[in-house]
């Protein structure tokens, strides 16, 4: 996991990073929302144990988009009440349905057929295909120090891939069985 994460402060070149007061705000919000995330990787699993994927996700965006809309009601009602643009719909519909409705049911899924801390480990890919999108829609060149954290991503992830065998020959991380 160690290796997976240095690859990933790699790639965000930690030495550009400032902790001036312009951004604290900012960067406490990233901290708190990468231990919001692991904490709700960690307490699915118990849930689906009972439950199907789907229907803790379900819930997971109910409940969450509930908190949302009573966060963001107050920016919301002084918006002004002009036309949206059918291209902006749209742009909203991708970003509702792939990264964000896909992003967790997958994880969700996985989580349930595997563990929390390999699917946290999953995401230090996240850097790395920020990089590559980065290089094939911006232009962005690589260099030896994006080449180090990508190796380092990948050799972290081999390492936390690898599943443990216990006596028997079977995997000692198994998934829950299937609900009735």
């Amino acid at each position: 996991m160690a290796l997976a994460v240095a690859g990933a402060l790699v790639l965000l070149d930690p030495g550009r990073l400032h902790l001036g007061p312009g951004v604290a705000l900012g960067n406490a919000l990233i901290l708190t929302n990468g231990l919001c995330y692991a904490t709700f990787l960690v307490l699915q699993r118990p849930l689906l144990a009972r439950l199907p994927w789907r229907t803790v996700i379900a819930w997971a965006f109910l409940l969450g988009g509930i908190f949302v809309l009573c966060v963001a009601a107050p920016a919301l009602v002084r918006l002004p009440a002009t036309p949206v643009s059918a291209r902006t719909w749209w742009g909203v519909a991708y970003i509702v349905l792939f990264p964000t409705a896909l992003g967790y049911a997958l994880s969700t899924w996985a989580v349930r057929r595997s563990s929390p801390a390999l699917v946290a480990a999953y995401n230090t890919l996240q850097p790395l295909v920020a990089c590559l999108l980065a290089a094939s829609l911006l232009g962005e060149r690589f260099g030896v120090p994006q080449a180090v954290g990508f190796a380092l991503i990948l050799a972290g992830l081999a390492q936390v891939s690898g599943r443990p065998r216990n006596g028997n020959g079977r995997s000692a991380d198994r998934p829950f069985p299937k609900p009735s």
